[in-house]
């Protein structure tokens, strides 16, 4: 009922109403009694029901449209407000996974990078390190057993292209000596047998 005497108009407010004439301020509105104040406000209450008059009426649905309006934009509000923080967050873990996608991606070249700079250095060393542990392991070998014919490893190029120049021969003295074994070999067997 106040809401309805703050919505009154000027000249409704000057008027007498059933008998009734309107206060000058809210203080002397709420000083009446409730019979007084609903008679104020444009409505009758009986047993069972409450009469409106149609001005009344009206401005009470207005007053009711109004707050279901509010409401309504509250209830939208919120459920934008849920609705959009759901999705950011869905977009934050997608942005937040192709970061970490992106970032593993970059850590990973940079740690190849890295570590082929470091193959160079490694590889070589290793190489180092094998070199002199086979060379060792050779010369233990060689200690341990001293009836072994020692070869020479390096042989100069020249002394090279003179040793292919001798395989021709070499291969044609193996031929001419194999030769005289098999024929050495089947003297040697005639001998035996006859011998024998």
């Amino acid at each position: 009922a106040r809401e309805v005497y703050r919505s009154s108009t000027e000249a409704e407010i000057n008027s007498n109403v059933h008998g009734t004439s309107f206060p000058a301020s809210l203080d002397d509105y709420d000083g009446r009694d409730f019979t007084a104040r609903c008679a104020l406000a444009g409505l009758q209450m009986g047993r069972t029901k409450v009469f409106l008059r149609r001005n009344t009426l009206d401005k009470l649905e207005a007053l009711r449209s109004g707050v279901l309006s509010k409401s309504a934009v509250v209830i939208q509000r919120i459920v934008r407000g849920a609705v959009t923080r759901s999705y950011v967050t869905a977009m934050k873990d997608e942005m937040t996974g192709a970061a970490v996608v992106l970032q593993r991606a970059a850590r990973n070249l940079a740690r190849r990078r890295y570590y082929l700079g470091r193959d160079r250095v490694v590889i070589s060393a290793a190489t180092a390190i094998q070199s002199a542990a086979r060379g060792w392991m050779t010369r233990t070998w060689f200690d341990r057993h001293p009836k072994t014919v020692k070869m020479r490893s390096w042989i100069p190029y020249r002394e090279f292209e003179g040793m292919e120049r001798d395989m021709e021969t070499m291969k044609l003295e193996r031929v001419v000596l194999e030769t005289a074994v098999d024929a050495t070999r089947s003297e040697l067997e005639e001998t035996r047998r006859n011998a024998e």
